[in-house]
């Protein structure tokens, strides 16, 4: 102020220094009001920022907690479906997996149609193909237990049939006992009758020689009749030795469809395989004995044979070319016999010779201990000489065929043998 006023200009009044001071002094205030109203300003405005912080970390609390809820279900979810790193933090399972395990269970489970597009609805359907294994395995139980019943009823026949032929054999010795016992009295009353019927002497003696021929006789048809059931039973004995060999794979699987339900073998009708053999499916991997599923035969030809795969133990390990193929009874090497009867047209008796060498079967000229089959063919219009007939002569009514049964001989009708071949 004392500055102002050494310089105001001589002559000047005091009352215009007063107004300068006055001037000066407004603008203070003014500043002064500004600076009161920017600091309330600009407290209002850090309290508001300070609530949408509170309000901010409450949002992100909310936040973290539902992240971590939906990260939870997540790994839930994963641990119960699958398809996840079992060494991850935080389970997650892989969709690109799970598609290609939905893709290849939709393959297993044929039934599943385009309507099916997740696993909530693929879980009915697999449902309802075990349940239709389960009934199918059923069955076959049922069947295994009749096909037992069976068994024990065969052999129940069988040691019928081995009592009845001991009680037989007794009886026709006791019949020769008694024979013998009875020439033996005869032969005592006989020659006690000597001294007194000696003109009869000479037709006694032909009597009791007579009745000792017809004793020899049957001791020899009996004796006989033992050996030759023995070379057959020995004769069978020696074609089932295959059974007692170590053993071993019967072919391997040509080709697998993709679908892992049909599929071709190696072996055929040369082989002896026929529709309905059932082999089981081994991985052809060294060391591997673990079964895969059953491969029936559903179709011949003379080298290899279509299959339909059944009763697959695991999805994930489907058959594939190379597995090995085992079925214990199949002998496709061992030497068979047949004897023909009838009249073969279609196919002719050459052929039916052709076809049963493809099979390892030799045809013999006649039936012995070594024939294993009986081929009857259609009714014949002349007799085994060739010599013709007024009516025709049924196979069945031949003394070939009475003696195939008398012998156990499998017979096979001629329809069998097509059907066997397909034509």
């Amino acid at each position: 102020m004392k500055r102002i006023q050494e310089f105001a200009p001589q002559g000047a009044s005091q009352r215009g220094v007063t107004k300068v001071n006055i001037v000066w002094l407004i603008i203070l205030i003014t500043l002064l009001v500004f600076g009161l109203v920017f600091a309330f300003s600009a407290n209002s405005e850090k309290a508001d920022t300070m609530l949408r912080l509170e309000d901010a970390q409450k949002q992100l609390a909310a936040a973290k907690v539902s992240e971590d809820a939906a990260s939870k279900q997540v790994s839930d979810i994963s641990r119960s479906f699958g398809f996840y790193d079992p060494n991850a933090p935080i389970p997650v399972a892989n969709l690109e997996s799970a598609k290609a395990a939905f893709e290849s269970a939709k393959q297993t489970f044929s039934d599943a149609g385009v309507s099916v597009t997740d696993f909530e609805k693929l879980i009915p359907v697999a449902e309802q193909a075990y349940k239709a294994r389960t009934r199918e395995v059923q069955q076959l139980k049922d069947q295994l237990a009749t096909l037992g019943t069976e068994k024990s009823t065969l052999e129940s026949a069988l040691r019928q049939a081995s009592s009845a032929k001991d009680t037989q054999i007794t009886g026709l010795q006791k019949q020769l006992e008694d024979a013998t016992a009875a020439a033996s009295r005869e032969q005592s009353r006989l020659e006690a009758q000597i001294a007194s019927l000696k003109s009869t002497n000479a037709d006694v003696e032909n009597s009791l020689k007579v009745a000792r021929g017809e004793i020899d006789t049957q001791k020899r048809n009996l004796t006989n009749a033992t050996i030759e059931y023995q070379a057959r039973f020995t004769e069978m004995g020696n074609k089932l030795k295959f059974l007692k060999e170590p053993e071993s794979a019967d072919g391997t699987l040509l080709a697998v469809a993709k679908s892992a339900v049909v599929g071709w073998i190696d072996i055929g009708a040369n082989q002896r395989v026929a529709a309905g053999m059932k082999f089981a499916v081994i991985s052809g991997k060294l060391g591997s004995k673990n079964v895969k599923c059953i491969a029936e035969v559903t179709k011949t030809e003379p080298g290899r044979a279509e299959v339909m795969f059944t009763k697959v133990v695991d999805q994930f390990d489907p058959p594939v070319v190379g597995d090995l193929i085992y079925n214990p009874l199949l002998d496709p090497k061992g030497q068979r016999n047949a004897v023909l009867v009838g009249r073969f047209s279609v196919p002719s008796e050459n052929e039916v010779r052709g076809l049963l060498a493809d099979l390892g079967i030799t045809v013999q000229s006649k039936l012995d201990n070594t024939t294993d089959y009986l081929v009857v063919g259609g009714e014949m219009y002349v007799d085994l000489e060739g010599n013709p007939l007024e009516e025709p002569l049924q196979p069945s009514e031949t003394g070939v065929y009475k003696d195939a049964e008398a012998k156990g001989v499998a017979i096979t009708p001629l329809k069998d043998l097509r059907a066997y071949f397909k034509f």
